[in-house]
């Protein structure tokens, strides 16, 4: 029996998008603008943890305190790259009537060159700088990242450490394992897709995904975050819905999409003033959903025509940092730990006044090394050449 007529729904919903002339979804600035303050808000996290370790329970004091309250959320900023890439991977499919250009293998390969050689590069370097000037212990959450078995190398090599659940080397890199085996469920999503259509599919990836990360949770498999496949799927969903509805988007969604956006932060708001900010990490699966439905409000709404947010997030120094974030989140762990092991420390500088220099001068060396690890390392492997059927997607890593 033909999908067609199992679903004649889904077969009257592709027929209406057939008949009605789409136009190709454009280059968005602001979603480099987006990853650049996901970027920065993981690098402000580490910055936190790394002058006030959570092993040691400290905290900064006063007003210091409150307004880096925020800076305990990092892991939010995952969720943020998960639905953007969805959001990037899906466009040249949207661009191609619905089709991959040139099949799985050729997706996967172009993935592949654009993830991989990077993440092996900083993997390669995190580990010498472990061994060599960064292998003394120094009362910073780096320490936990030091003690690492030859298990916990081939881990990372292999792409799973996730799934083992090893923070040592650079503990940064269990979300790059995450997006790679998310990208093996593309052509799923895609056949889902045209079965029962983009918006039931998202919702039925966020149900199956939440119901085997919570059932699996104290497992191995658990550790793999498999939650994530339903904000992935939700970031493709994002770009159908952006090309098929564009003119709904700006006329009639938008105080709907408002409204989203105000409720998800703050039901974060409010779990964080139920669990308190030192419990946050034992609970991210529950904030995480709120995190992807509020990217994916922020990313309509941005993507509206003449849309002062997308022209915001668009801000040439955003989108200049965007476009090396891939880069700053890979490294940025390792040059914080840089500054503070030979800078910060041997000056004495302790507390807030640490965090507060870390934060400052500190932030701008990583920023300039993680660009001169870009040039470096990433740019040589971007996939520059791209077909019109391919649009923006094609070079537009997860994060």
């Amino acid at each position: 029996m033909s999908a067609v007529a199992q679903n004649p729904e889904a077969h009257a919903e592709a027929t209406a998008e057939r008949s009605a002339p789409q136009a190709k979804l454009r280059y968005f600035p602001f979603l480099e603008g987006m990853r650049a303050l996901a970027a920065l808000v993981v690098v402000f996290n580490h910055i936190y943890a790394e002058v006030f370790p959570p092993e040691q329970g400290r905290t900064p004091s006063g007003l210091l305190g409150l307004s880096s309250y925020f800076m305990v959320l990092g892991h939010l900023a995952v969720t943020v790259f998960i639905v953007i890439s969805g959001f990037c991977l899906a466009i040249p499919v949207v661009n191609n009537g619905g089709a991959m250009v040139g099949g799985f293998q050729r997706f996967i390969k172009r993935r592949a060159r654009r993830i991989l050689p990077p993440y092996y590069i900083a993997l390669t370097l995190s580990l010498g700088l472990a061994l060599t000037i960064l292998s003394r212990p120094m009362g910073t959450h780096w320490d936990t990242a030091l003690d690492f078995r030859p298990q916990d190398v081939l881990a990372h090599y292999l792409m799973l450490q996730n799934i083992f659940g090893t923070g040592r080397i650079n503990y940064v890199f269990w979300s790059i394992a995450t997006e790679w085996w998310l990208y093996f469920t593309f052509p799923l999503i895609l056949l889902l897709f045209r079965r029962i259509g983009p918006m039931r599919t998202a919702a039925l990836a966020i149900c199956v995904g939440y119901a085997a990360q919570l059932l699996l949770l104290d497992s191995r498999v658990g550790r793999a975050n498999l939650h994530f496949f339903g904000f992935f799927a939700l970031g493709m969903c994002c770009a159908f819905v952006a090309q098929r509805y564009p003119n709904q988007l700006a006329e009639r969604w938008r105080p709907w999409l408002l409204a989203a956006l105000a409720m998800a932060v703050a039901v974060i708001i409010e779990l964080m003033a139920l669990w308190g900010w030192e419990n946050a990490s034992a609970q991210f699966i529950y904030y995480d959903l709120p995190t992807a439905v509020a990217t994916v409000a922020t990313i309509l709404l941005a993507s509206m025509p003449a849309s002062r947010l997308g022209r915001t997030l668009g801000a040439r120094p955003l989108v200049a940092v965007g476009g090396f974030s891939y880069s700053l989140y890979l490294m940025h762990v390792p040059f914080i730990v840089l500054f503070l092991q030979y800078i910060v420390i041997p000056l004495g500088i302790q507390g807030d006044a640490a965090f507060v220099l870390t934060s400052t001068v500190g932030l701008a060396c990583v920023v300039a090394l993680a660009y001169g690890f870009y040039r470096a390392a990433e740019r040589p492997f971007l996939n520059t050449r791209r077909s019109s059927a391919e649009g923006v997607g094609s070079d537009l890593p997860g994060r």
